[in-house]
């Protein structure tokens, strides 16, 4: 298998309704944002699509927003049941912060939400 994350807006516009169905579908995780919300991120390259080319489909996005120096990730998914998915997209947002200067990240998730399990994971690796 190999994913490839899809950064710019070009390459994300034609995965964004496909993204507002997988985030409407795990509402209860990841809240609610207006289709609308999702194509402004899109074209700040906010957006990111992790794309699977051998099936030539996408398998899981992240959203954030923020101002600096501060990154907020909005949404973080991963839509097949593929181990490491979740990571990935993290992992290329820190190497994104870390090429532009930011200084934090921040997800803030509600206690009772599964979500949190991969927050602590993601903590064990200092992101």
């Amino acid at each position: 298998m190999c994913i490839i994350i899809l950064n710019n807006y070009e390459d994300v516009e034609a995965h964004i309704p496909l993204v507002i169905k997988n985030a409407d579908n795990n509402r209860n995780s990841l809240g609610f944002y207006r289709p609308s919300t999702y194509q402004e991120q899109a074209s700040k390259s906010r957006l990111w699509v992790a794309y699977d080319k051998e099936n030539m489909v996408p398998v899981g996005h992240l959203m954030f927003g923020g101002k600096y120096p501060a990154i907020k990730v909005l949404q973080v998914i991963s839509y097949a049941r593929i181990n490491g998915i979740g990571t990935m997209l993290v992992n290329d947002l820190v190497r994104y912060s870390e090429e532009n200067g930011y200084i934090h990240i921040i997800a803030r998730v509600a206690a009772d939400l599964k979500a949190n399990d991969f927050w602590d994971k993601m903590r064990e690796f200092n992101l």
